[in-house]
């Protein structure tokens, strides 16, 4: 905020502004006299005294009958001349009456004033003079308040000079809001209106009035004040002649050093108050009814519950304890709560509740499984519903679900002889975990949770079944057609067995689809004759069955029927492309599928990175298994069945084949 330099106790009592009294009762002014005395002026310039009062026709009329008089110290800025030129000079008053003020040479003709004097309210000029008469004038935005009587100082007044004594009326009307229970941290309070201009540059009309005007954005006056001082406070705002538009409203707020103030209490003016003068001239003061600011109370206290307790519940609840009669409980992300208010006052301005609860209570709120950050707030009820102006908050983080490190699903699809699928999930999970599987359709999983692998988790929170072990562990999952996703979840120890479990933040998730395959496809299954390329050739019977559909298949007899491999469907071109692979595990050796016995690197290889070895395709000379080209330019001539002794580190290779190989299907 803009500080602004400001003078101790300027305008006496006028800064106890208030509503036009039911009863006038006048306070005599002194009768202005002027004194244009040289005297002990500083090197060339002239000291000039004259006294000044506040036109009766015009004054306003404050609380207890008061009528506004100058105190000592107020100041005040008078435009002088020389008869060709202005000067504008500060004059203060050490009485309350007379006020003084160092011209230079020859600037002695009074033409005007106006109070609050020129820098009191900014470093740069608020005011401007053509041919001596005040023309505009700038209303600042933001205010310091010193002490508890000096709120009434900012209402501006502009002097006419009669060549004996100056008597001042006012620019504007006033506006007064009393609040009550003010925070004891809050330290600054703000008027803000809808869209009509408060604050800045105003031309003054022929009367010499500013008056209220529409524009595009809002408009602000602050004021701010020591921390603590008053738990009571009127403010006063000088509000241009008009009415002013409903939607405008007061604010209190803590500063915040190097970011925005945190507001903690906002409230709307629905009215709708006009601010004319009245018939007798003298300015209209409009009163707001008095208002009690919200209280925050700690009393109230609010626990976020992320673990079990309860022995069943888990994540999305809300302790509440410590509150009297009714109340309201909401929480938000606050992503969600950013994106909808500016701050809890602003949320606390729009409750409408139909509903609450009593007591001390865990209460269950929505929760979103995409954001961790949140916020709850509990705000107090009457009977009817109504927010009673107290509340408490809580910022809080859930935890994150997650993939742990060991975590992993794949999927086999195969058929039994009859033709029916038989998919299996294959999970795994690391040992001293006590996890649960699920499987659900892609339609349903967005649908129904959002896409949101924690909400489907959380759906499943109450399951009494769980497995806990470190190996691979088979789910059947038939007949599924389409995409599905696979998740697997931790789950929490049961401390009974009546008791469900819950599920921790440990997850995995596979996407996965179950396609209709093509007849291209389809055409590959079955059993085959396999010839190579040997002089004396190696004759092997190959049964090639269904994987993912339109993707895999599994090829069995490779070898003398020694292991089973897995073939990728290459569509565009309908072949079957083989990859370097591992293919089988024993406690002493792994199996490898390999495509140059002359260099045993080739092996060490492609247990970093597989690479295509040989595909099976139609040509003019019928099916033929044919081999690529290796990383290495090598053509790939054979495959083998290689193995790995894992105590000696020794590569053996047995089993070759040649290609290309003839393939045909089997009687």
């Amino acid at each position: 905020m803009e500080k602004r330099i400001m003078k101790k106790h300027l305008f006496g009592t006028i800064l106890v502004l208030a509503a036009l009294a039911a009863c006038n009762k006048e306070v005599e002014t002194p009768a202005p006299v002027v004194d244009n005395e040289q005297e002990e002026a500083s090197p060339g310039k002239v000291t000039l005294t004259f006294k000044a009062s506040i036109d009766e026709a015009t004054r306003t009329t404050y609380e207890e009958d008061k009528i506004a008089h100058w105190a000592a110290g107020d100041a005040i800025s008078v435009c002088v001349t020389d008869n060709e030129s202005f000067d504008v000079v500060d004059f203060i008053t050490n009485d309350g009456i007379t006020f003084t003020g160092e011209v230079e040479s020859g600037y002695t003709t009074i033409i005007s004033g106006v109070y609050p004097a020129n820098d009191v309210y900014s470093s740069s000029p608020n005011l401007y003079f053509e041919d001596g008469a005040v023309k505009s004038v700038y209303l600042p935005n933001s205010y310091d308040l010193e002490d508890a009587d000096d709120t009434g100082r900012f209402i501006p007044l502009i002097g006419s000079y009669d060549g004996k004594s100056m008597t001042f009326r006012h620019f504007c009307s006033a506006m007064k809001v009393t609040l009550t229970n003010i925070p004891t941290d809050a330290t600054v309070f703000t008027f803000t209106t809808k869209k009509q201009q408060i604050s800045g540059d105003f031309s003054l009309s022929d009367g010499g009035r500013m008056t209220l005007a529409n524009q595009d954005e809002n408009s602000s006056v602050s004021f701010e004040f020591v921390e603590g001082s008053q738990e009571t406070r009127s403010f006063y705002i000088p509000i241009p002649d008009g009415q002013l538009t409903a939607g405008s409203y007061v604010t209190i707020e803590k500063a915040i050093e190097n970011s925005n103030n945190e507001v903690l209490f906002k409230k709307v003016i629905n009215s709708t108050p006009t601010f004319p003068r009245t018939s007798d001239h003298k300015d209209a003061i409009r009163i707001l009814p008095e208002v009690a600011c919200w209280t925050r109370d700690d009393n109230w206290q609010v626990t976020y519950l992320y673990d079990l307790f309860n022995e069943t519940k888990v994540k999305s609840y809300v302790r509440v304890s410590g509150t009297l009669g009714y109340y309201g409980i909401t929480a938000f992300t606050k992503a969600d709560f950013e994106s909808s208010f500016d701050s809890i006052a602003d949320f606390l301005l729009s409750i409408n509740s139909s509903s609450h609860y009593t007591g001390n209570g865990i209460i269950k709120f929505n929760y979103k499984f995409s954001a961790t950050d949140y916020i709850a707030i509990v705000y107090g009820l009457d009977k009817n519903n109504n927010f009673t102006g107290f509340y408490n908050c809580i910022d809080f983080t859930v935890p994150e679900f997650f993939t742990p490190a060991g975590w992993s699903i794949t999927v086999n699809e195969n058929y039994n002889n009859s033709g029916n699928i038989i998919t299996v999930a294959n999970v795994k999970v690391p040992e001293g975990n006590t996890w649960s599987f699920n499987s659900v359709s892609k339609e349903e999983f967005t649908n129904s949770y959002g896409g949101d692998p924690a909400a489907f988790i959380w759906s499943k929170r109450n399951v009494t079944s769980s497995l806990s072990t470190g190996k691979s562990v088979n789910y059947n999952v038939n007949s599924l057609r389409g995409d599905y996703v696979l998740i697997s979840y931790g789950m929490n120890e049961r401390a009974s067995a009546e008791e469900s479990r819950t599920p921790t933040f440990e997850y995995c998730l596979l996407e996965y689809t179950f396609e209709e395959p093509s007849l291209d496809y389809l055409s590959w299954l079955g059993t085959w004759t396999v010839t190579d390329s040997k002089s004396t050739p190696n004759v092997d019977t190959w049964t090639i069955s269904r994987k993912q559909a339109n993707h895999t298949y599994s090829v069995s007899g490779m070898n003398g029927n020694l292991f089973t491999a897995v073939a990728n469907y290459d569509a565009i071109n309908n072949r079957i492309v083989f990859q370097s692979q591992f293919v089988g595990s024993s406690n002493t050796y792994d199996y490898y599928l390999f495509g140059s016995g002359s260099d045993v690197n080739h092996a060490v290889r492609q247990t970093e990175e597989p690479y295509d070895l040989m595909y099976v395709e139609q040509t003019a000379n019928g099916i033929t298994l044919n081999g690529f080209t290796l990383p290495d330019n090598t053509l790939c001539a054979r495959y083998y069945r290689l193995n790995y002794n894992r105590s000696t580190s020794a590569w053996t290779f047995t089993s070759a084949r040649y290609i290309p190989s003839i393939l045909t299907p089997a009687e």
